[in-house]
């Protein structure tokens, strides 16, 4: 702008040009502005011209007033009104900020962004770019940009703006080439639920046994996001099976998005299954896609022991012909493979009464669930049973008959007489039995 000259006149409006009075210093102040440069200087022949002084004001748009004064031969003074107009852009500032933000929805108040200069007044020709940016996270739906010709007061007024990624904490950047930037603090919060995920699949699946990590399902959004709030978030959520018997509390009532199942269990044969996740309420949740994964059931708690090669026919002494083997089943009748630290004891009895014959042989430990007695031997003839015993589980094999050995003996079955008298008769006749080497009758042969 132009700068202000000021001159220094008599009562009568003549300029004095000599003496003192035509030399003394001009001070210049404003008022409701900051007036810079270099305010004061001396008259030449009764004028200050402040051309060069570098005075500029700096405010709020709107009329000032200047005000001119000398000090002789007495303080005088004179005021000018200024009218201060906006200067250069500088900066931009939210006059509008952005309000409700919820994942993949339009802000609910959409921002507006005025162009200032260094005072805060609105520059109302300003051309170019408004646009705002956002960390890494999230995206922009709509138009993140607003062009300004000259025609819009200095405003950039967004439409249609909302943000959709990962719910959380951000700053929004306005900017517009090197005018410095505003910025915006906002939380994402989730947005309408579309889907369940299982978040922690369960796993340590044993017949009849409960489940190591039961399931836990989550309520999300389409970016996958937690829905927290709303209907959806206490959906009840349904498990089922494609085979075995699932047992438990099979559905789980979300709580903030979230449905973790407890006291699940399966039962059946070993092999792999499908658990499966669907929402039964509400209305919405029941339309979104089951979810599922595969689950391997092991075998369960050994409950019985099978036999499977039963003793057969043998010669006392001898070992048992095929090798007898037992294996430790579940309730489903699965081999316990992942038992080898269990012993079974065989224990020889009587046939029809179960009494215990020989107890002697010792327990073997179990290799992934089985056992095979190799070289087991008993010297007791007769019809028998093997009670074979793990813990509290007891089996009987089959009967079978132990022969007695070849004879090897010859043993009284009467009562010796302790001395006989020459050719005289014996009062009972003597009675013997023809034995194998471990007492038992020879019967045949």
């Amino acid at each position: 702008g132009t700068q202000p000259v000021v001159r220094i006149l008599d009562r009568d409006g003549n300029l004095v040009t000599t003496g003192s009075q035509a030399t003394q210093t001009v001070s210049l102040s404003a008022t409701g502005a900051v007036l810079d440069g270099t305010v004061s200087m001396a008259a030449v022949a009764g004028e200050a011209d402040f051309a060069g002084k570098g005075l500029k004001l700096t405010g709020l748009i709107g009329p000032k007033p200047l005000k001119a004064s000398i000090s002789s031969p007495e303080t005088i003074e004179a005021t000018a009104t200024i009218t201060l107009q906006f200067g250069a852009a500088t900066q931009l500032a939210l006059t509008q900020a952005a309000a409700g933000f919820v994942n993949r929805t339009d802000f609910t108040t959409q921002p507006i962004v005025e162009v200032r200069d260094v005072s805060g007044n609105a520059v109302t020709n300003y051309s170019g770019t408004v646009a705002i940016g956002v960390g890494s996270g999230v995206t922009f739906s709509g138009t993140p940009s607003v062009v300004l010709n000259g025609a819009q007061s200095g405003l950039a007024s967004f439409t249609g703006l909302g943000l959709y990624g990962t719910v959380g904490s951000y700053t929004l950047t306005y900017s517009s080439g090197s005018l410095t930037t505003a910025t915006q603090s906002v939380n994402l919060t989730h947005g309408v639920a579309t889907q369940l995920s299982v978040t922690t699949e369960a796993d340590g699946a044993r017949a009849g046994v409960v489940f190591d990590d039961q399931p836990v399902v989550k309520v999300l959004d389409q970016d996958s996001n937690l829905v927290l709030t709303g209907d959806a978030a206490t959906s009840n959520i349904r498990v089922q099976s494609s085979g075995g018997t699932l047992a438990g509390t099979l559905t789980a009532l979300a709580q903030g998005g979230i449905a973790t199942f407890s006291g699940l269990k399966l039962s059946g044969t070993v092999g792999t299954y499908q658990l499966s996740y669907s929402a039964l309420s509400p209305a919405l949740a029941a339309t979104f896609a089951t979810r599922t994964h595969d689950i391997e059931l092991a075998p369960g708690v050994a409950t019985e022991i099978h036999v499977t090669s039963q003793p057969s026919a043998v010669i006392a002494g001898e070992a048992l012909n095929p090798v007898v083997s037992v294996q430790l089943r579940d309730a489903w009748q699965n081999v316990v493979t992942t038992d080898s630290t269990s012993t079974v004891k065989p224990v020889l009895v009587d046939a029809s009464t179960e009494a215990v014959i020989d107890s002697s042989v010792s327990a073997t430990a179990v290799t992934n669930g089985a056992v095979s007695f190799t070289g087991l031997s008993f010297t007791s003839a007769g019809q028998r049973k093997l009670k074979f015993e793990s813990g509290p589980i007891t089996k009987l094999s089959d009967s079978f008959t132990i022969t007695h050995a070849a004879a090897s003996q010859i043993a009284w079955t009467s009562t010796a007489p302790s001395s006989m008298r020459n050719e005289i008769a014996i009062s009972s006749a003597p009675t013997f039995e023809i034995r194998d080497q471990f007492g038992n009758p020879a019967l045949t042969g």
